[in-house]
C-alpha cells in the first residue's frame, strides 16, 4: 500500500483537491508521516519492481495502447491531449497523463520532454533540438519552419514527412530562446532578426522612431516570444545598415 500510494501522489495518478498534481517527496512524507528519504526509498523500490520482466508482461496491454495512440498522433503529443484520452477500460480512477508519466520512467518506450509526451527516445529529441539551434544560430535571417524541417534529421521510427514536421513544430514552440514570427519563421539571436526591422523601415517613408520600431517588431512576433527594448536596440546598434538620427529615430542605409 505504501508503494502504491507513493506513486499515486508522486505522479498525480489519482488527484485530490489537496493534491491536484505531482507531489514532492516532502509532501508525500508529510502525508505518510515519514522522512523524505524514506519516501525516496519506497519510490525506488516500487519503480524497480515496475522495471522487471514480470511487470513488463503485466503492462503490455497498457504500453501497446499508448504506442498505437502515438502512432496516430505523429509520435508526440502535448500533455493536454493525453489528459483528454478516453478510458480504454483499464485506466480506472487514474489519470492518463499520470499513467504515461509513470511509464516514461519505467520503460524506454516513452519519454516526457519539455512537457510533451513522445513515443521516441529522449536522446533523439535532444539531438534534433541541437540541430535546430545550430541552424538558427548560423542563419542571417529568420528561417521558415519548412526549411528547418528539411534540414533536421528525422528521429528513427518517425521518418514520415508529416510525423517529422509535427515533431519539429512542437520542439520549435518549446525550445528556449526561439522566437517565431507571425508568418512562421524562427530565429534565436538579434543578429538574425535584423531583416524584420528592415522590412518595417522599408514600409515607412523616412526615419522611424524607436518606439514605433519596437511595436512593429513585436507585432511580427507570436505571443510569448516578444522582445524588450534592449533586444531591439542591440539589433539597431549592431547592424551597419541601421543609422541613428536625432531624437530616437533610425534610418535604413541604402547600399
Amino acid at each position: 500500500p505504501a508503494q502504491r500510494e507513493t506513486l499515486e501522489w508522486r505522479y498525480g495518478l489519482r488527484p485530490t483537491p489537496s493534491s491536484p498534481g505531482n507531489a514532492t517527496l516532502q509532501a508525500v512524507g508529510h502525508r505518510q508521516r515519514v522522512s523524505r528519504e524514506r519516501v525516496r526509498q519506497v519510490e525506488k523500490t516500487a519503480m524497480d519492481l515496475l522495471k522487471t520482466d514480470l511487470a513488463g508482461v503485466c503492462l503490455r496491454e497498457v504500453i501497446a495502447f499508448f504506442q498505437e495512440w502515438f502512432r496516430a498522433r505523429h509520435f508526440m503529443a502535448e500533455r493536454g491531449e493525453v489528459a483528454l484520452l478516453p478510458d480504454p477500460g483499464f485506466f480506472g480512477a487514474y489519470r492518463p497523463a499520470g499513467i504515461l508519466a509513470l511509464l516514461c520512467d519505467c520503460t524506454p518506450a516513452f519519454c516526457l520532454h519539455r512537457d510533451c509526451f513522445a513515443a521516441l527516445p529522449a536522446a533523439e529529441l535532444v539531438r534534433m533540438e541541437r540541430e535546430i539551434t545550430r541552424l538558427l544560430e548560423h542563419a542571417d535571417s529568420p528561417l521558415p519552419e519548412n526549411r528547418i524541417v528539411c534540414d533536421v534529421r528525422p528521429a528513427p521510427g518517425a521518418k514520415a514527412p508529416t510525423d517529422h514536421a509535427y515533431i519539429v513544430h512542437l520542439l520549435l514552440s518549446r525550445l528556449p530562446g526561439v522566437s517565431i514570427t507571425t508568418d512562421g519563421c524562427c530565429f534565436v539571436s538579434p543578429a538574425s532578426a535584423g531583416s524584420i526591422l528592415q522590412e518595417i523601415m522599408q514600409s515607412r517613408p523616412g526615419p522611424v522612431h524607436f518606439r514605433e520600431l519596437l511595436r512593429g517588431f513585436n507585432g511580427r512576433i507570436r505571443s510569448g516570444g516578444r522582445k524588450g527594448a534592449g533586444y531591439v536596440l542591440e539589433i539597431l546598434r549592431g547592424r551597419k545598415e541601421f543609422r541613428a538620427s536625432a531624437s530616437g529615430f533610425y534610418a535604413l542605409l541604402v547600399t
